[in-house]
Protein backbone atom coordinates (compact mmCIF):
# COMPACT_ATOMS: atom_id res chain seq x y z
CA UNK A 1 0.00 0.00 0.00
CA UNK A 2 1.28 3.73 -0.91
CA UNK A 3 1.19 6.28 1.77
CA UNK A 4 0.15 9.80 0.66
CA UNK A 5 0.34 13.26 2.12
CA UNK A 6 -1.97 16.07 1.42
CA UNK A 7 -1.67 19.37 2.25
CA UNK A 8 -4.34 22.17 2.08
CA UNK A 9 -6.13 25.01 3.27
CA UNK A 10 -8.21 24.46 6.76
CA UNK A 11 -11.01 25.97 5.10
CA UNK A 12 -11.47 22.95 2.38
CA UNK A 13 -10.73 20.39 4.46
CA UNK A 14 -14.12 18.50 5.34
CA UNK A 15 -14.74 18.89 1.32
CA UNK A 16 -11.54 17.25 0.40
CA UNK A 17 -11.80 14.27 2.72
CA UNK A 18 -15.19 13.98 1.49
CA UNK A 19 -14.20 14.10 -2.21
CA UNK A 20 -11.81 11.03 -1.47
CA UNK A 21 -14.12 9.23 0.44
CA UNK A 22 -16.53 9.16 -2.08
CA UNK A 23 -13.79 7.36 -4.35
CA UNK A 24 -13.49 4.73 -2.21
CA UNK A 25 -9.96 3.86 -3.11
CA UNK A 26 -7.99 5.27 -0.29
CA UNK A 27 -8.40 5.41 3.46
CA UNK A 28 -7.72 8.25 5.26
CA UNK A 29 -6.27 8.37 8.22
CA UNK A 30 -5.65 11.63 10.55
CA UNK A 31 -1.66 12.37 10.76
CA UNK A 32 0.07 14.50 13.66
CA UNK A 33 0.37 17.76 12.64
CA UNK A 34 3.00 18.44 15.40
CA UNK A 35 5.37 15.79 13.35
CA UNK A 36 4.58 18.01 10.18
CA UNK A 37 5.49 21.22 11.74
CA UNK A 38 8.66 19.82 12.99
CA UNK A 39 9.61 18.87 9.37
CA UNK A 40 8.48 22.33 8.45
CA UNK A 41 10.56 24.14 10.85
CA UNK A 42 13.85 21.67 9.95
CA UNK A 43 13.13 22.19 6.81
CA UNK A 44 12.86 26.06 6.99
CA UNK A 45 16.34 26.08 9.32
CA UNK A 46 17.88 24.22 6.15
CA UNK A 47 16.91 27.07 3.66
CA UNK A 48 18.22 29.83 6.32
CA UNK A 49 21.61 27.71 6.01
CA UNK A 50 21.88 27.05 2.55
CA UNK A 51 20.90 30.57 1.31
CA UNK A 52 23.60 31.88 3.59
CA UNK A 53 26.06 29.97 2.09
CA UNK A 54 25.06 31.13 -1.21
CA UNK A 55 24.82 34.79 -0.28
CA UNK A 56 28.41 34.06 1.03
CA UNK A 57 29.40 32.48 -2.14
CA UNK A 58 27.78 35.48 -4.22
CA UNK A 59 29.77 38.05 -2.58
CA UNK A 60 32.93 35.96 -3.43
CA UNK A 61 31.87 34.82 -6.74
CA UNK A 62 28.79 36.24 -8.17
CA UNK A 63 26.73 34.23 -10.40
CA UNK A 64 26.81 35.90 -14.43
CA UNK A 65 23.44 35.48 -15.16
CA UNK A 66 21.73 36.48 -18.28
CA UNK A 67 18.87 39.29 -18.03
CA UNK A 68 16.37 36.85 -19.78
CA UNK A 69 18.12 33.85 -18.65
CA UNK A 70 15.43 30.96 -17.91
CA UNK A 71 15.47 29.13 -14.21
CA UNK A 72 16.63 25.25 -15.08
CA UNK A 73 14.10 22.57 -14.83
CA UNK A 74 15.01 19.65 -12.94
CA UNK A 75 13.52 16.50 -13.76
CA UNK A 76 12.32 13.89 -10.95
CA UNK A 77 14.90 11.95 -11.32
CA UNK A 78 17.47 14.84 -10.86
CA UNK A 79 15.16 16.22 -7.72
CA UNK A 80 15.02 12.93 -6.10
CA UNK A 81 18.86 12.35 -6.72
CA UNK A 82 19.41 16.21 -5.54
CA UNK A 83 17.55 15.12 -2.06
CA UNK A 84 19.56 11.77 -1.58
CA UNK A 85 22.57 14.31 -0.98
CA UNK A 86 20.88 16.39 1.25
CA UNK A 87 23.07 15.94 4.25
CA UNK A 88 26.16 16.11 2.07
CA UNK A 89 24.91 19.88 0.91
CA UNK A 90 24.38 20.90 4.81
CA UNK A 91 27.69 20.36 5.55
CA UNK A 92 29.40 21.81 2.65
CA UNK A 93 26.99 24.62 3.36
CA UNK A 94 27.81 25.38 7.04
CA UNK A 95 31.81 24.75 5.90
CA UNK A 96 31.13 27.60 3.74
CA UNK A 97 29.34 29.57 6.72
CA UNK A 98 32.18 28.77 8.89
CA UNK A 99 35.18 29.59 6.37
CA UNK A 100 33.51 33.29 5.72
CA UNK A 101 32.99 33.73 9.96
CA UNK A 102 37.00 33.47 9.94
CA UNK A 103 38.26 35.68 7.24
CA UNK A 104 35.75 38.17 9.02
CA UNK A 105 37.58 37.79 12.02
CA UNK A 106 39.93 40.88 13.25
CA UNK A 107 43.57 40.86 12.59
CA UNK A 108 45.68 39.58 15.30
CA UNK A 109 48.42 42.37 16.66
CA UNK A 110 51.44 42.33 15.23
CA UNK A 111 53.89 39.42 17.28
CA UNK A 112 55.84 41.52 19.87
CA UNK A 113 54.08 45.39 20.05
CA UNK A 114 52.57 46.09 22.99
CA UNK A 115 50.21 49.43 23.63
CA UNK A 116 51.97 51.96 26.23
CA UNK A 117 50.77 54.54 28.42
CA UNK A 118 50.01 57.21 25.77
CA UNK A 119 49.82 54.61 22.64
CA UNK A 120 47.18 52.30 21.36
CA UNK A 121 46.82 49.56 19.10
CA UNK A 122 43.32 49.25 16.76
CA UNK A 123 43.42 46.41 14.40
CA UNK A 124 40.36 45.92 12.18
CA UNK A 125 38.97 45.20 8.22
CA UNK A 126 38.54 47.85 5.72
CA UNK A 127 35.84 46.86 2.82
CA UNK A 128 37.98 46.80 -0.71
CA UNK A 129 41.44 46.98 -1.39
CA UNK A 130 43.52 49.59 0.50
CA UNK A 131 47.08 51.07 -0.56
CA UNK A 132 49.60 52.72 2.42
CA UNK A 133 49.06 56.07 -0.12
CA UNK A 134 45.35 55.51 -0.09
CA UNK A 135 44.99 54.99 3.12
CA UNK A 136 47.65 57.54 4.44
CA UNK A 137 45.68 60.92 2.03
CA UNK A 138 42.58 59.62 4.52
CA UNK A 139 44.69 59.85 7.11
CA UNK A 140 45.67 63.32 6.50
CA UNK A 141 42.04 64.31 5.37
CA UNK A 142 41.77 63.98 9.44
CA UNK A 143 44.61 65.52 10.55
CA UNK A 144 45.78 62.65 11.97
CA UNK A 145 49.77 62.71 10.96
CA UNK A 146 51.39 60.43 14.27
CA UNK A 147 49.43 57.56 13.23
CA UNK A 148 51.25 54.23 12.23
CA UNK A 149 49.70 51.58 10.21
CA UNK A 150 50.45 48.82 8.40
CA UNK A 151 48.23 46.99 5.83
CA UNK A 152 48.62 43.26 7.17
CA UNK A 153 46.56 41.98 3.69
CA UNK A 154 44.65 43.52 1.20
CA UNK A 155 42.73 41.08 -0.98
CA UNK A 156 39.44 41.63 -3.27
CA UNK A 157 36.61 42.38 -0.93
CA UNK A 158 38.73 43.71 2.24
CA UNK A 159 42.31 44.62 3.73
CA UNK A 160 43.37 43.98 7.31
CA UNK A 161 45.00 47.09 8.89
CA UNK A 162 46.43 47.79 12.69
CA UNK A 163 47.18 50.76 13.55
CA UNK A 164 49.42 52.55 16.85
CA UNK A 165 47.49 55.66 17.77
CA UNK A 166 48.18 58.25 20.42
CA UNK A 167 45.49 57.79 23.10
CA UNK A 168 44.43 61.37 22.61
CA UNK A 169 43.93 60.85 18.54
CA UNK A 170 42.06 57.46 18.92
CA UNK A 171 38.40 59.15 19.04
CA UNK A 172 39.77 61.23 16.34
CA UNK A 173 40.03 58.64 14.01
CA UNK A 174 37.50 57.74 11.33
CA UNK A 175 35.14 54.94 12.14
CA UNK A 176 35.75 53.27 8.87
CA UNK A 177 39.70 53.30 9.10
Amino acid sequence: MNKISIFGLHAQREIILEQLHKTGLIEINQTNTQDASQSKTQCDEHMQTVEAALAVLDEYAPEKIGFMAARPVASVEQYHADATRRDIVLQVAEQIICLDEQVREPVVQPVGAQESEYTRMISGVLPGVWQAEQLQEKLDEHNLNAVHFEIHSAEKRQSQVWFVVMNSDEKSLPRYC
